[in-house]
């Protein structure tokens, strides 16, 4: 593996987000959520605007749904996670924008080079798919340390906290991409 920078980046779990609606516990489908505010905190943190210092896992799926009913159509589409962070950006001046593009391990690895940003990888770990935050040379899983052994999010090699996790290239490039390109999400000027 290329040795790369690490980016310090504020871990936030999905396991404690809840619904903004109706206030209850809502861990499950939340990567999206958790990886994309992490990327706004550490917006915030760079300096870039202090906004983003505090902004939360609840602020953004409320700006996201709208209401309840359409916060269940759109909580699964990065394309209204995404447009929501850019809007706020544009409006706090802030001149970084997400952008997207679909990129395998290796250029990925370029892409972080060249931004000196986190880069949010939408991987395969999981059947439905699973979002996780890339930081150079390990990642913020907001769901806890997937087991290499069983790739599943329990058993044995499995934690609760995914902050800085370090997986290996062979998981990396076989269950987080499936040697495809997988669609990323990063921050550029």
């Amino acid at each position: 593996m290329v040795s790369l920078i690490q980016l310090p980046v504020r871990y936030l779990s999905q396991r404690d987000n809840r619904n903004p609606y109706t206030g209850k516990l809502d861990p499950h489908n939340q990567c999206m959520v958790s990886s994309f505010v992490m990327l706004m905190n550490w917006i915030g943190d760079k300096s870039y605007h202090n906004f983003f210092i505090n902004y939360s896992e609840e602020l953004h799926l409320t700006l996201v749904g709208l209401n309840p009913k359409e916060l269940e159509k759109r909580r699964y589409n990065s394309f209204y996670h995404a447009r929501i962070c850019n809007t706020l950006l544009q409006e706090t001046k802030v001149k970084l924008r997400f952008q997207t593009k679909d990129l395998n391990y290796s250029e990925l690895q370029s892409l972080f080079q060249e931004v000196s940003s986190p880069v949010i990888v939408a991987s395969l770990i999981t059947t439905a798919g699973h979002i996780l935050v890339y930081l150079g040379d390990s990642w913020h899983d907001p769901y806890g340390k997937c087991s290499e052994e069983t790739g599943q999010y329990s058993g044995k090699g499995f934690k609760s906290s995914g902050e800085s996790i370090v997986y290996s290239e062979k998981f990396i490039t076989k269950k987080i991409f499936k040697n495809q390109r997988r669609r990323c999400w990063f921050l550029k000027e």
